[in-house]
């Protein structure tokens, strides 16, 4: 069922702000709290959750 929501504005973008129900949700069912989602674009964006022992970790600027 989709979920419609408004944009807001934020400094000088603008926003989707996630339900907290689902937000729970993903938390409880992950035991860990909602950090980041990631996006997909392909004629429709699709949200998903990362869950933080499939996160590969990230280059420091310094390229460490």
């Amino acid at each position: 069922m989709p979920l419609k929501r408004k944009l807001i504005k934020v400094g000088n973008s603008r926003a989707v702000v996630i339900p907290p129900d689902w937000l729970r949700y993903y938390e409880d069912k992950t035991g860990q709290p909602v950090e980041e989602i990631l996006m997909e674009l392909n004629n429709a964006i699709t949200l998903t959750v990362e869950e933080t022992s499939t996160k590969t970790e990230k280059p420091d600027s310094a390229g460490h």
